[in-house]
């Protein structure tokens, strides 16, 4: 009960993660099946890449909040690719 999580998914995940996390996955370095502790904007994350192209984050629940608008806030600036959150 402690953390939250969200799926994130399809071409533009990368990019959107990309917005806060500072780790290189690209799909050679990151492949499907790593999983990793990392940041997410300010807040600390576990990082999972399930597939190619889906990832789940989880962090702790009082940055539910934050963590959404910074998705939200990098889904505009990518506008321009599919970005399902």
């Amino acid at each position: 009960h402690r953390h939250a999580g969200l799926i994130l998914r399809g071409p533009a995940a990368v990019d959107l993660l990309s917005v806060g996390c500072p780790l290189d996955l690209h799909d050679t370095v990151f492949p499907p099946g790593s999983c990793t502790r990392t940041i997410f904007g300010k807040c600390e994350a576990i990082l999972w890449r399930a597939s190619t192209d889906m990832f789940r984050v989880e962090f702790g629940r009082s940055y539910t909040d934050y963590v959404w608008r910074l998705v939200r806030i990098a889904c505009s600036d990518i506008a321009s690719s599919p970005c399902q959150a």
